[in-house]
């Protein structure tokens, strides 16, 4: 063993004592601050956070400074009003809402609780989500007991970013998916169709229906809309450059917009079918095999492959195969 010199430093025992009992401490962190942090993390404030957790703003904020002190590193910049995550806190999200969520499931196990408390996010886009997630989400209570669901319905390119930024635990979208940090499941079929109001001047037309297509307007879904892609993808062929006449957000606008104008649309038949039951839209005539074929679409389930799945979420999920899986024994 090696000797001190001669000219080394006396040792303060009191200074060595602190070291070691900071060493000890540091990376050490409770359950609340992981707590506090991804709520944090999901909704952008300590007082959102706040409120969700049932805590004060004041402990919420505690509870971060001393996560911050035990990891020795900044989770979180301010922006504005608004607390943005820092690399650390990206790295670390994932990890920390699967030990909440762990921490969640053993409390309910040894609980003895009949029904365990199962919170879920879910996002959907804007057809799926009034047209198809009302049956989903009662089947789903029907048969998880105690779940409570969060939906949220906005267009797929921002369903895209919230899984990205694990604001939700899966979401059911009607667009394209190509992101490789993103597990996708095939769900159900969907097909758009090209509508118009009853007695429309396009139906006693005798152009072509490519030329009737191109002299009309159109009120299309808005930019990031997984229904837009869809279309866009399917008519540019025949037409370039369709004319936008209206952008709206909202299925259930565009249906109002298209029963009022000599526009046209083209919106999910899950969108449409009473109104085509009762005649106050129509489809119009005459698409070919190949456009049919191109405004054909699936919806799909996504998750970020990075984000624990609880056994609620899983369930969630088996249940919505299932209703693939009846829908089309139905067809």
């Amino acid at each position: 063993m090696n000797k001190r010199s001669a000219s080394s430093p006396p040792i303060d025992l009191e200074t060595a004592a602190t070291r070691t009992a900071n060493q000890s401490t540091r990376n050490r962190f409770t359950l609340r601050q992981l707590e506090a942090f991804v709520e944090i993390a999901r909704l952008g404030s300590a007082s959102a956070a706040a409120s969700s957790l049932s805590r004060t703003q004041s402990a919420i904020s505690m509870a971060m400074q001393e996560l911050e002190s035990a990891l020795d590193c900044a989770l979180f910049e301010r922006h504005g009003r608004r607390l943005v995550r820092t690399k650390a806190a990206e790295t670390l999200l994932p990890k920390a809402i699967e030990m909440v969520a762990r921490a969640s499931e053993i409390a309910d196990l040894v609980s003895g609780d009949a029904q365990p408390r199962a919170q879920l996010t879910l996002g959907a886009s804007r057809t799926v989500g009034p047209f198809v997630m009302p049956d989903l989400i009662s089947l789903c209570c029907d048969q998880i007991p105690g779940l409570q669901v969060h939906l949220t319905v906005v267009n797929s390119e921002e369903l895209i970013r919230r899984i990205h930024g694990f604001e939700l635990d899966c979401a059911f979208i009607e667009g394209d998916v190509l992101d490789p940090t993103l597990e996708k499941t095939a769900w159900l079929d969907d097909e758009l169709c090209v509508i118009a109001r009853y007695g429309h001047p396009i139906f006693k037309s005798r152009k072509s229906l490519e030329q009737r297509l191109a002299d009309s307007a159109w009120v299309l879904r808005e930019p990031g809309s997984g229904s837009r892609e869809s279309f866009l993808r399917a008519i540019v062929p025949m037409i370039p450059q369709p004319t936008v006449a209206l952008e709206l957000d909202d299925p259930e606008a565009q249906k109002r917009c298209i029963r009022n104008s000599n526009w046209l649309s083209c919106i999910s038949r899950r969108a449409i079918q009473d109104e085509l039951d009762n005649g106050e839209l129509c489809e119009v005539p005459g698409l070919s095999a190949d456009l049919k074929k191109a405004l054909s679409r699936r919806f799909w389930i996504v998750t970020h492959r990075e984000r624990f799945q609880t056994d609620a979420l899983r369930q969630v999920m088996e249940i919505a195969m299932q209703m693939k899986r009846t829908i089309n024994q139905v067809h």
